[in-house]
């Protein structure tokens, strides 16, 4: 029972002590609408943090790791439709990355590494039949690329 007691103590303590240095930062625009909403843990940003236009729609939205972002963040239209999704390594993008038509389809996806294109990118038709692809280095094209039309490769061109 001593043992229980000794441990929701240090629980309780360590609660305390990590709830002082922890908190919640909200910005508004002068219209009343919430800018910003995140948290900061030893002054640092740290978590979720949400983005918002002035119109209250979510603008951005994703994680800080120390400050930096990490893991996947999602960029939203000012009409709420979702325009793009990457990936962050201590504030570099990093792996999958998507940008997105205003109908939902996929117009472009592809790698990143170390902030740089890199690999296999496709990009595609508003429709979402795929219209070109290929190997990218940083932002140029490099190999070949096939080109496409009603699902057939139509064309190769080398890079």
């Amino acid at each position: 029972m001593k043992t229980l007691k000794n441990t929701l103590a240090i629980l309780l303590f360590l609660f305390i002590g990590t709830s002082i240095y922890a908190q919640e930062e909200k910005v508004y625009y002068d219209n009343g609408n919430l800018r910003i909403v995140g948290n900061y843990v030893d002054k640092v940003a740290t978590g979720t943090w949400k983005f918002y236009f002035e119109n209250g729609k979510l603008k951005q939205t994703g994680s800080l790791t120390n400050g930096k972002m990490s893991g996947e963040w999602k960029v939203y239209t000012e009409d709420g439709k979702l325009l793009k999704t990457e990936n962050y390594d201590n504030g570099v993008l990093t792996g999958k990355w998507s940008y997105y038509y205003k109908n939902g389809a996929t117009q472009n996806s592809g790698n990143y590494t170390n902030g740089e294109k890199s690999g296999e990118w496709k990009f595609y038709t508003e429709n979402g039949a795929l219209q070109s692809s290929g190997n990218m280095a940083g932002e140029n094209r490099i190999g070949e690329w096939k080109i496409y039309e009603n699902g057939k490769v139509v064309e190769t061109v080398k890079f």
